[in-house]
């Protein structure tokens, strides 16, 4: 099975389950150290970004285009994730610090994303 194939059937579910999360009315998670929330921004779109650039919408999964491309995506897809967490009948917050938690993930996925494609297994992949 290709790399692609097996990251689009990781990919929609992950999709389907954080929409769901980040627009459930009141959903509260217990924070033990106040802000915490802001790393969980991050390491859920930074996976995001991953998964997405693994599934090669926009060309090879190492090349830059593919990198660059799914970056804008994802930050654009958080931006609409966010600002829809601000219609009254969801009951959530939406702001610029989430927002920024946000796309600081996608830039760390970016940067993973363009670090793997410089190593051996980033090659292997790409070969596969």
């Amino acid at each position: 099975m290709k790399y692609a194939t097996l990251a689009r059937r990781c990919f929609w579910p992950y999709v389907a389950l954080i929409f769901t999360l980040t627009h459930w009315p009141n959903l509260q998670v217990p924070n033990p150290v106040p802000r915490t929330d802001i790393f969980v921004h991050m390491c859920v779109f930074g996976l995001w970004t991953v998964l997405a650039g693994l599934c090669g919408f926009f060309g090879p999964v190492f090349s830059a285009r593919n990198i660059v491309r799914t970056g804008i995506a994802a930050a654009l897809y958080a931006a609409f994730d966010e600002g829809t967490q601000a219609f009254e009948f969801v009951h959530r917050h939406a702001g610029w610090d989430d927002y920024s938690a946000n796309v600081l993930g996608v830039l760390a996925g970016c940067g993973t994303l363009w670090l793997v494609s410089r190593t051996a297994l980033g090659k292997m992949m790409a070969a596969a």
